[in-house]
């Protein structure tokens, strides 16, 4: 056995270079010697799941672990008059999208995200219309003048 190198130790050390007010802390992982100084900065762990898209009240809300994604969405104040049925899970872990189902469980800091519906103003609709028409009628125009008809 080396006796010249020691086993690597994991050290809390509260971070007073971080805003205490967050209540940040960093792990110095130590050897002797030191290489580089180095240091692993752990983030505290924010027990939170966060619902967005098409959703009255979109944000972070505490997490649960006997929560459905259905009562997320009603502690979030329900659908928005332009979601859609389609709902996704976003696994934090993995960042994979998941449909919505009764099999899926929800963990910490995973994402509920709610499709919308894109709301189009008529007006501007009607204008993009009226202006691809005239295009049209503009090309053909210069196609039959081309042709000499």
């Amino acid at each position: 056995m080396n006796k010249g190198v020691e086993k690597p130790t994991m050290v809390f050390v509260p971070d007073h270079r971080h805003d205490p007010a967050k209540n940040k802390f960093h792990y110095k992982y130590r050897h002797k010697p030191k290489v580089n100084d180095d240091e692993i900065y752990v983030p505290e762990n924010f027990n939170y799941i966060e619902i967005l898209g098409g959703i009255l009240k979109p944000g972070r809300y505490p997490f649960s672990n006997n929560r459905t994604f259905d009562e997320y969405i009603k502690l979030a104040g329900g659908k928005s008059r332009t979601a859609t049925r389609d709902i996704f899970i976003i696994k934090s872990g993995t960042g994979q999208r998941l449909p919505a189902n009764r099999d899926i469980i929800i963990e910490n800091g995973d994402t509920i995200f709610i499709a919308d519906k894109m709301e189009y103003n008529k007006w501007i609709i009607l204008k993009d219309i009226l202006t691809t028409l005239g295009s049209v009628a503009a090309l053909i125009v210069v196609i039959q003048s081309a042709i000499g008809t």
